[in-house]
């Protein structure tokens, strides 16, 4: 399995720009470089377009956690290191969901 580095992915965290006037959200690197749009949709889907523009954002975060997640459990980890890993996967959840904070 690689890491996100590995993959050549551009670097987190990804952030989401709001729709515009013409409906299209961006998502933009850590360098403030696109890397993806989402897709136009009608004026009243701009909740869809939102939450799909929210998750894709939390892409490299999500894989990232899953990725740790895994090793964590291969190696047997220790607690400290699995409430980090913990921590990072429900950060990434609340990112992906859209919203601002993690809520316990």
């Amino acid at each position: 399995m690689k890491t996100i580095e590995q993959l050549g992915i551009s670097p987190a965290p990804w952030k989401h720009t709001p729709a515009d006037e013409w409906t299209h959200a961006g998502i933009d690197d850590a360098n403030g470089c696109g890397v993806g749009e989402t897709y136009q949709v009608p004026r009243s889907d701009e909740g869809t377009e939102t939450a799909n523009a929210c998750i894709c954002a939390a892409a490299p975060e999500l894989y990232s956690a899953l990725f740790e997640m895994v090793e964590m459990y291969r190696d047997g980890g220790s607690y400290d290191y699995e409430q980090e890993v913990i921590k990072k996967a429900k950060a990434a959840l609340a990112k992906a969901a859209g919203e601002s904070e993690v809520k316990e």
